[in-house]
């Protein structure tokens, strides 16, 4: 079976951009795309984009009565913030479990285009303690004690759970996450919706799972092997997920797995993607996303282009 086509979907928010659109090939009626999801398991199950189950839900490919937070997961987006997000954290799996039943939140991302200037907040500059950031988040001068980090194209974040963190403006963001909706948000900089509405915070949620401690921030890719018209670089590789970068001047092979799906997230150029068992050829994108079947067959992927492996 060849790789499968998700559509994605796109998300409006009062921090969103135009480049997913313009750029992505994101097709949407929205005027400012935030977020565009390209694999979604539960939250809003992603709908299949080819073959004979296209236009039906991801649920689909599933073995009967198999669960599909087991089989898939992991969320896929595209994040661009024209605006700064809020300030927020991520509650572990401990502590999503214990009080919403659920896996917590562990994402990565990787940097795709940052404007001159753009930083990121990422956990503390300096070592407090819980009735310090309680305080500062009700006088509004939390962002004082925060670790402000100057961000480049091509760099890399792991935001562990409980890590504190907020994307600045002017960056466009492939996120890699743990299929968790909680996000607790502690400032949102005073913004309002069109219905003159502030957002929702949740401090004493974030309080409660926050990571106290000052980490490590971004990395770069790093490179685990080269041949003759391709370059692979690890992303991230954690308990929750495994992801590579591929970049690509002439092929590549990709090798399935038939311990788990696996996804390719095309970040530049144009492919295309075949399995070396059928005649079949899928021309693929930036923009795009497929999920390679549970096989061991072996993936002829061509053409020039970067792409993202997740595992």
């Amino acid at each position: 079976m060849n790789p499968i086509k998700i559509i994605p979907m796109a998300k409006e928010c009062l921090w969103g951009g135009d480049r997913l659109k313009a750029g992505y090939n994101i097709e949407t009626d929205l005027d400012r795309v935030a977020e565009a999801w390209m694999l979604s398991p539960t939250v809003e199950t992603s709908i299949i984009g080819s073959g004979e189950l296209s236009g039906q839900p991801i649920t689909a490919l599933l073995d009967e009565g198999e669960d599909i937070n087991k089989a898939f997961p992991l969320m896929v987006k595209f994040i661009d913030a024209a605006k700064p997000l809020s300030v927020q954290v991520h509650p572990s799996d401990d502590f999503a479990m214990a009080n919403y039943g659920t896996c917590g939140k562990t994402e990565c991302w990787y940097v795709l285009d940052a404007e001159p200037g753009a930083y990121l907040y990422y956990g503390f500059s300096r070592p407090v303690n819980r009735e310090e950031v309680r305080e500062r988040i009700e006088n509004g001068t939390l962002i004082s004690v925060l670790n402000k980090i100057e961000v480049k194209k091509n760099d890399i974040f792991l935001i562990k759970s409980g890590t504190l963190h907020a994307i600045g403006p002017g960056i466009l963001v492939a996120e890699i996450q743990q299929n968790s909706p909680w996000t607790f948000r502690v400032f949102d900089y005073q913004r309002v919706d069109k219905d003159g509405k502030q957002r929702e915070l949740h401090i004493e949620e974030a309080l409660a799972c926050m990571n106290l401690a000052c980490f490590q921030a971004q990395s770069r890719p790093k490179p685990l092997k080269a041949g003759d018209g391709y370059q692979i670089f690890e992303m991230a590789k954690c308990r929750y997920f495994d992801a590579y970068i591929y970049r690509i001047t002439k092929e590549v092979t990709v090798s399935g797995t038939t311990k788990k799906w696996r996804g390719i997230l095309v970040t530049d150029g144009q492919m295309t993607i075949r399995n070396k068992n059928e005649e079949e050829t899928i021309s693929a994108r930036k923009g795009e996303f497929y999920l390679v079947p549970r096989n061991d067959d072996l993936y002829e992927i061509k053409g020039e282009a970067e792409f993202i492996l997740v595992d």
